[in-house]
């Protein structure tokens, strides 16, 4: 098994000539190349994952089929991303990206942290109740109107996967490379909220102005590398969705889906499966033993 060093570099080289491009790639990806295997990873998809397909799995069917759907969205943003590309668009494909690469990585956490999905629903089921409360409070809603999430009682989970459930952060510490999965989305999170970085592409201060020139499309200029950078995350997170779901769904785990991922891996320079530490899924397991007792009693 690879070390968590290796892993570092494989997912994020600083010292590349394009930023997340890992070493050992034959040779630079260029924008077309990038496109090339986004496209092919989309269209895998769409054989291999046709819709009305079942699966075959030991896992429980509600981790497969919020697996499957989790990495279905991933892989829809692809598809916007593409028509964004196509029409020109540069710094405009940043927050699909985020959300596709969001979905990779709580894509991985479910399918391999045993408590993961009791804490996604109970975070899921703690936002329902704080719509609804917010609704109420902004005067849009009169009395006090019960939701389905009221009906229901917390899954017993570790408090390490509620905050995992919650917080990016924490959820990137129960990877194998938590350090460099949160750079990542930090960086992305930059481009995404209306920040400093964002404004600058459309201020323009020419040589000898003291006024700045404003746009209403942003300058990106000579941000070729960048945008690679972006489209390659976004195809490693095709990469690490599908490989999730491939992990827990029997019927997929030695086909020609598992194949073309590990090729797609392979081109990209990074590891085709995102794993998580011991610590995580041990943790998972005994939170999930006292909830079986609990529910025995």
């Amino acid at each position: 098994m690879a070390s968590a060093e290796h892993e570092t570099r494989s997912v994020l080289d600083q010292q590349s000539t394009v930023p997340y491009v890992a070493e050992g790639i034959d040779e630079p990806f260029d924008d077309d190349k990038i496109r090339v295997v986004l496209v092919d990873l989309l269209d895998g998809w769409a054989r291999d994952r046709g819709d009305g397909q079942g699966f075959s799995t030991k896992a429980h069917v509600t981790t497969v089929g919020t697996v499957h759907a989790v990495a279905a969205h991933a892989h829809k943003l692809g598809y916007a991303v593409v028509a964004l590309l196509d029409a020109g668009f540069t710094i405009e494909i940043i927050p699909l990206v985020r959300a596709a690469y969001e979905s990779a990585l709580t894509a991985s956490w479910i399918a391999q942290v045993p408590d993961a999905l009791p804490a996604y629903l109970n975070r899921n089921h703690r936002q329902q109740q704080a719509l609804r409360d917010t609704i109420h409070q902004a005067g849009w809603m009169e009395g006090d109107q019960k939701i389905p999430a009221d009906e229901l009682e917390p899954y017993l989970v570790s408090g390490l996967s509620k905050g995992g459930a919650s917080h990016v952060v924490r959820l990137c510490a129960d990877f194998l490379v938590g350090d460099a999965m949160y750079a990542v989305y930090r960086g992305l999170s930059w481009m995404t909220h209306p920040t400093a970085a964002v404004t600058d592409y459309y201020l323009e201060i020419r040589e000898g102005a003291a006024i700045p020139v404003l746009h209403t499309t942003a300058k990106t200029g000579d941000e070729g590398p960048l945008l690679v950078t972006w489209v390659h995350i976004l195809c490693s997170s095709l990469v690490w969705s599908a490989r999730a779901l491939n992990l827990i769904d029997a019927d997929r785990a030695s086909s020609t889906d598992r194949g073309r991922l590990r090729d797609a891996a392979r081109e990209l320079g990074i590891n085709e499966f995102l794993g998580v530490t011991p610590n995580a899924k041990f943790r998972g397991e005994q939170a999930e033993r006292q909830r079986a007792r609990t529910t025995k009693q």
